[in-house]
């Protein structure tokens, strides 16, 4: 029976073990997968198929078609007499093909290629985005899972707490209520326990949403440490500032920005059309041997769209596009200034928050637990007071807590920082 316990076992860890995958390989499902990952490709696609066919885009040629009849008079003999059954028709095919200001259509192609970069790098920031939210989940899911193991540790802690307080106050040591106050302890740990239950239940919910496999802890740990490596080996020189998806989606809007205010300038030229055409004329009058005529003729002409009222609609709009313009570049230079202080000001809280967690690894924590530990081996020894074993526990419990908290705000800031700088999915390449 024991033995059928033990493979059971060992076959349910394998089973859990395979469903749990490295958290690369999740975030680049998710990429490739995620629905809102995927809206964003899709836009991206479609703006990349605009600029392909942008470069092929030319006015279509025009053809008109008319036909025309009428009546007219016949003087040839009867100068004062109208001749009634005289008959004009016209017919006329004719073929316009118009030609844009040279330079037109290369900056509406240009405009077009930017719009393509700029769904480009919005699909990159959204990739950063759904990574940087599901790494920032999971991070508080190990910090959950830590807390109730500590806290489930804690409570079997003051459970045996409990039952020496009230083995001394039957033997005549101590009092009833220090019992009865180490026992509220156990059973509001207990009731805190519950909770968080019920908020990790929900933190793996949340994560389906992501990928329904999960990450093993050990490789959130392993993908943290290759992403410290990454954040803290990034420069922010201006080549790689500009790579930034950030910064890449400013430099597009101003590339698009300065096509269009080069284009509205182009409004201001005239465009011009070519045409071609077959005209024919049939006259019939009364005396068919004599008012009887067929005309034809072949056309051939150029007209030109001169902006004359629209000139001052198209200054306005100019100056507009100007504006916006300069705006676009003013914004981008904020940007990579904001986003070159605020990748400094991580990068120096990383370091510094690195520290605080190696001070409560190494110093308080092994102090704490050596100094509860102690605690309580003095009440065993009838040496200790309950009230200084409760604080000593307390302590080491917050203590440990903290070494959490401080252990999350290392990984936030981490995720933070790999999000601006473009690094949440380079994870475990060479750089």
């Amino acid at each position: 029976m024991k033995f059928f316990l033990l493979l059971s076992l060992a076959l349910s860890a394998t089973a859990l073990a395979a469903e749990e995958a490295r958290v690369e390989d999740i975030l680049s499902s998710i990429r490739k997968s995620h629905p809102e990952i995927l809206a964003a490709e899709s836009e991206s696609t479609a703006a990349r198929k605009k600029a392909d066919g942008s470069s092929l885009v030319y006015p279509d040629p025009e053809i008109m078609f008319m036909r025309g009849t009428g009546s007219g008079r016949d003087l040839m003999f009867f100068p004062n007499q109208d001749v009634q059954n005289s008959q004009i028709r016209e017919a006329e095919v004719r073929v316009s093909q118009g030609i844009p200001f040279p330079g037109k259509l290369t900056l509406e192609a240009r405009a077009t290629r930017a719009r393509s970069s700029l769904m480009d790098a919005r699909l990159n920031l959204e990739g950063n985005r759904i990574s940087a939210e599901y790494l920032a989940l999971f991070a508080r899911l190990i910090k959950l899972k830590k807390e109730i193991l500590l806290l489930t540790e804690y409570e079997t802690t003051l459970g045996g707490l409990e039952y020496l307080v009230f083995k001394n106050y039957r033997e005549g040591r101590g009092l009833a209520a220090e019992g009865k106050l180490v026992t509220a302890e156990k059973l509001s740990t207990a009731e805190t326990i519950q909770g968080m239950k019920a908020e990790r239940a929900e933190l793996l919910e949340n994560l389906k949403y992501y990928s329904p496999v999960m990450a093993s802890d050990a490789s959130f740990e392993s993908f943290m440490e290759a992403l410290t490596a990454r954040v803290n080996g990034q420069t922010l020189e201006a080549g790689s500032i500009e790579k930034l998806p950030e910064v890449a989606y400013a430099s597009s809007m101003i590339e698009i920005k300065e096509s269009e205010k080069k284009r509205s300038y182009l409004n201001h030229a005239p465009d011009l059309a070519f045409f071609g055409g077959y005209k024919t004329r049939n006259t019939e009058g009364s005396f068919t041997a004599l008012s009887r005529g067929r005309e034809k003729m072949g056309l051939v002409g150029l007209t030109v769209r001169v902006p004359v009222w629209s000139f001052f609609g198209n200054q306005k709009i100019s100056d507009a596009l100007d504006d916006e313009n300069r705006s676009a570049v003013l914004s981008k230079d904020a940007l990579v200034s904001k986003l070159r202080n605020r990748i400094q000001g991580l990068k120096g809280r990383i370091a510094i928050t690195g520290e605080r967690l190696h001070t409560h690894t190494h110093q308080i924590s092994p102090i704490s637990a050596q100094s509860s530990e102690a605690a309580v081996n003095a009440y065993r020894s009838g040496r200790g007071s309950t009230e200084t074993v409760m604080v000593a526990l307390d302590r080491n419990f917050k203590h440990r807590i903290d070494e959490l908290a401080v252990r999350l705000e290392l990984h936030s800031l981490l995720i933070e920082a790999g999000s601006a700088l473009n690094q949440l999915s380079l994870v475990g390449e060479s750089k």
